[in-house]
């Protein structure tokens, strides 16, 4: 359950660039582990979740930066599910 806060922009470090770089990294291979036997069955590349994740997360951090009044949960969700679930 805790990995999923990867969902929630406002846990989202977005100025101390330390945490901004290993930010969810974690959470995303505890949710690959878990997932396992579902990736096995599917197209998804396991050693490859996590680069899309921290290309991802990098694209977004910047965005989010840039503009702070959009709401990205939805861009976040549509990402999570693709990542995670096809």
């Amino acid at each position: 359950m805790e990995a999923t806060r990867i969902a929630d922009f406002t846990a989202w470090p977005l100025h101390d660039n330390n945490d901004r770089i290993d930010f969810g990294n974690s959470d995303v291979e505890v949710s690959t582990t878990h997932f396992k036997g579902i990736h096995e069955h599917t197209d998804v590349m396991i050693d490859d979740v996590l680069t899309e994740w921290e290309i991802m997360k990098f694209n977004l951090m910047e965005s989010k930066l840039k503009q702070a009044n959009t709401n990205m949960n939805h861009i976040l969700l549509v990402t999570f599910r693709f990542l995670f679930i096809y």
